[in-house]
């Protein structure tokens, strides 16, 4: 039999040996990660004195435990990619790789809902990495939603994965080289300044609702143990995707002996300026997934937004179907004055971009051929109308580098004005300013 003495106990292996033996094991392994960690933050503070904040590795490292090992620490952190690629074969081999060319938004809360669920509501709360990898042709989805998510999740930090994956000399290049870049996605690029301004400066305040998972912390090991893991206690609550959008979702833990609850409040978000804001993501009479969010000072609107009449805010649009059918268009107040009244307004509308003569392989999972400079970036055409109760604007189109360029004719109505995009139009992003502005 297996012994201290005869040095042959074997490591459990869960669902393979005892029950109690796993737990034991379980116990042991979570207790030395969390004196490591405690003593690594000790040591970079007391020792070392480092002064930035510090946290131990991901949050959802380690399952539900992942919550009792980083409690410790200054903030929780989570990394998170809408369909990262894979590899059938060697892992990172460049000619044998998988990215699937689904849409987030058609996709019932995607990664955002598994990034809610790990939040500790006191704790600063940062997704350090996210991305939407290349070639996934919904891409323009990355930031504007995920950045108005975080901003009505109140979260605290969202970084970028990456702006550039290479060296210096690629900075100028005008294609794209890796599966992350930024700096060469026009799809993504464009909605940068918008996706700052929802997410830095409360252009999308927080949702005032919380829902508050309270977790005895006694209770963690053992449903570790029996295989359940957070995902599963916020369903044995009945919150998931259809709750989504209703309120700022966060995890407290609690003393042995308590009791398992989702708590919900209504407590006041932060005060903002831009007042409470609206959202959804829901599925359409077409069946279809639409993801909005609405504030005073911006629109976001994601997914089957083509082929039909969308209205959400001061907005409505009427978008010409695209290659994938989908699209993003982020409308913010650049001057944080309401929409209908603001004199400097961005408009951004992305789709899908590409290298110049890509060939797609694997049903458009794959590229035979990544192609050439320049990138290609979808337009899509249609009308936008645009309630309107300030002063006359004028329309300019926006060079790659975000310069005004070309003057394109608005209607004016009573009430609103209109932008019609031409199928032949060469950008993806506007400007509407007032016509007295500089």
């Amino acid at each position: 039999g297996e012994s201290l003495a005869a040095g042959n106990i074997r490591r459990p292996v869960a669902r393979a040996g005892l029950p109690r033996e796993w737990a034991d094991w379980l116990a042991c392994a979570a207790d030395l990660e969390t004196r490591y960690f405690e003593g690594m933050r000790r040591f970079l503070r007391e020792d070392l004195g480092v002064r930035c904040p510090i946290a131990g590795t991901q949050i959802s490292y380690g399952g539900a435990y992942g919550m009792l090992r980083e409690a410790a620490m200054d903030y929780t952190d989570m990394h998170a990619y809408w369909q990262h690629p894979r590899f059938p074969g060697k892992p990172w081999d460049p000619n044998n790789w998988r990215v699937s060319p689904q849409s987030m938004a058609a996709a019932e809360g995607g990664t955002l809902l598994r990034l809610a669920t790990q939040r500790m509501i006191d704790q600063p709360f940062m997704v350090s990495e996210f991305n939407h990898p290349h070639p996934n042709p919904h891409a323009a989805e990355c930031w504007p939603m995920t950045a108005s998510f975080a901003a009505l999740q109140d979260w605290d930090g969202l970084v970028i994965h990456n702006y550039l994956n290479y060296s210096w000399e690629e900075w100028t290049a005008r294609r794209r080289v890796s599966f992350f870049d930024t700096a060469s996605s026009p799809q993504k690029a464009v909605f940068l300044p918008a996706a700052a301004i929802l997410f830095r400066t409360a252009g999308i305040p927080p949702l005032a609702p919380e829902a508050i998972l309270e977790i005895p912390r006694d209770t963690i090991l053992p449903d570790l143990a029996a295989g359940r893991g957070g995902d599963d206690l916020w369903k044995s609550r009945q919150w998931g995707f259809p709750e989504l959008m209703t309120a700022r979702m966060g995890r407290r833990l609690l003393p042995a002996g308590a009791e398992l609850a989702l708590r919900r409040t209504a407590a006041p978000p932060s005060p903002s300026a831009a007042g409470p804001p609206t959202a959804s993501w829901e599925t359409g009479e077409d069946q279809r997934l639409l993801y909005q969010v609405s504030s005073p000072l911006a629109v976001v609107v994601a997914g089957a937004v083509c082929g039909r009449t969308v209205t959400c805010g001061p907005l409505t649009m009427t978008l010409r179907p695209g290659r994938t059918g989908s699209a993003v268009v982020a409308l913010v107040a650049l001057d944080r004055q309401p929409l209908p009244t603001s004199g400097n307004l961005l408009l951004a509308i992305g789709a899908d971009a590409a290298n110049s003569g890509a060939v797609p392989s694997h049903g458009g999972e794959s590229l035979a051929d990544w192609g050439t400079e320049p990138v290609l970036a979808e337009v899509i055409s249609g009308r936008i109308a645009l309630t309107r109760t300030g002063p006359a604007l004028e329309a300019r189109a926006l060079d790659g580098q975000g310069r005004p360029a070309a003057r394109l004719p608005l209607e004016l109505l009573p009430g609103s004005i209109t932008l019609d995009i031409p199928p032949e139009a060469d950008t993806i992003w506007y400007l509407l300013h007032a016509t007295d502005s500089p």
